[in-house]
C-alpha cells in the first residue's frame, strides 16, 4: 500500500559549513518517500563541497533506487532551521522530500495546502460583492456537481485490452511507514465505501499505485 501526496514547495538549503550559499529549491512533499532525495543536477547548483558515503540503501517501486552521496545541509521553513540529513541520487530530476524532513518539521499533521506554496494564476480587479451570490446560485442550480459524494460517469464504459499472449506482471504492494499505516488504512476503507476500488482475493495483475 502506499499513501503519497504529490506537491511543492520551496526549502531553503545551505551548504555545509557556508552559510553564504543559501538558495531555495523545489521538491515534490512525498509521504511515501522514508527518505528525503535530490538529483546530481539539483546537488551541482549548491555548491556544496563536503559530502558522505551513503550509510543505507534505498528502493522505489521499480526496484534499487542509485544514491551516490549524503550531506548534512540548513533547512529552513517557516523561521525554524534544523541541520538534516539529504540524499542524492543519479536519476535526473528526482527532488523529494520525505518522511525523515517532514517529521523534522511536524508536517504530517497539517493540511496540505498550510505547507504549499500558493498559487495566484489572475490578475486584475474583482467585484467581491458579486462572488458570494453568484457562487449561492451556481451551488443551488448544480447541487449534484458541488455535493460531498463521489461522481459517477455512466455516459460511457472503459475497456482496457491487453496484446495477445501478453505476460501478466504482478508488482507487489509498496511497505508503508508504521506511522502512516493507520492513514493508508484509512483511506483504502474510504474509497471502498465509495465504490471506487473492491477488494480481491486474487489476480494475476498487481500494481502499487493503491494496493
Amino acid at each position: 500500500m502506499a499513501h503519497a501526496i504529490l506537491t511543492t514547495k520551496h526549502i531553503r538549503q545551505m551548504g555545509h559549513n557556508n552559510k553564504t550559499t543559501q538558495a531555495p529549491r523545489r521538491k515534490n512533499f512525498d509521504t511515501g518517500s522514508d527518505i528525503t532525495i535530490i538529483s546530481e543536477h539539483t546537488f551541482d547548483t549548491l555548491n556544496i563541497k563536503e559530502t558522505e558515503a551513503v550509510d543505507r540503501s534505498a528502493r522505489s517501486a521499480t526496484g534499487e533506487l542509485p544514491l551516490t552521496s549524503q550531506f548534512t545541509c540548513s533547512v529552513s521553513f517557516q523561521g525554524e532551521e534544523k541541520s538534516l540529513t539529504c540524499r542524492v541520487s543519479s536519476i535526473y530530476d528526482l527532488n523529494v522530500m520525505g518522511l525523515d524532513w517532514i517529521d523534522a518539521f511536524n508536517l504530517k499533521d497539517q493540511p496540505i495546502n498550510s505547507v504549499c506554496n500558493q498559487v495566484h494564476n489572475f490578475q486584475g480587479s474583482v467585484d467581491k460583492s458579486a462572488i458570494k451570490p453568484r457562487s449561492a446560485q451556481l451551488k443551488l442550480s448544480f447541487s449534484d456537481v458541488f455535493d460531498s459524494k463521489m461522481g459517477l460517469c455512466n455516459k460511457t464504459k472503459a475497456v482496457l485490452q491487453t496484446k495477445p499472449n501478453v505476460q501478466p506482471v504482478f508488482r507487489p504492494k509498496r511497505s508503508v511507514a508504521y506511522a502512516m499505516q493507520q492513514l493508508v488504512e484509512t483511506e483504502l476503507q474510504r474509497l471502498q465505501d465509495c465504490e471506487i476500488i473492491s477488494p480481491l482475493t486474487y489476480s494475476d495483475w498487481a500494481d502499487p499505485l493503491l494496493s
